[in-house]
């Protein structure tokens, strides 16, 4: 059995990177769009659908969150002190329901986008992250 663990200090390298990356990126949308990181999944998630919508089901499995976690912070994000979505009840079949991104999701969406690739950026700018991939690989 190979007990050569030298892979796991590469491997903790990129995820301690994407960990302050994650909460660089959670601090920022915070602040500038009040936008957890979830909620930004969700409107770019929506940005890519057709006719900007998706159901709730849908919506659940591409973020991660269990039904009522996703119901809440879909409720929140429709709510007027957010404004960033909009829920419609699916016409095919009743028991559906579809959220859609509004004009003000739109815009947080597009800022939030802009400071996604900057915090990017700047944190991969800062580390050698190529040479810690190949080196994890080379290690496994």
């Amino acid at each position: 059995m190979n007990t050569n663990h030298d892979f796991m200090d590469e491997w903790l390298s990129l995820d301690n990177l994407q960990l302050k990356i994650k909460k660089e990126l959670e601090t920022v949308l915070q602040k500038e769009y009040n936008l957890s990181i979830k909620e930004f999944y969700v409107l770019y998630y929506l940005s890519k659908a057709p006719e900007k919508k998706l159901r709730l089901q849908q919506l659940q499995e591409l973020i991660g969150l269990s039904q009522s976690a996703l119901s809440r912070l879909v409720a929140n994000m429709e709510a007027s002190s957010c404004g960033a979505l909009q829920k419609h009840v699916c016409t095919d079949d009743r028991r559906g329901t579809y959220t859609q991104m509004t004009e003000l999701g739109e815009n947080k969406l597009q800022g939030g986008l802009q400071t996604f690739q900057e915090v990017i950026s700047t944190n991969f700018a800062q580390v050698d992250s190529e040479h810690i991939l190949k080196q994890l690989l080379e290690k496994l």
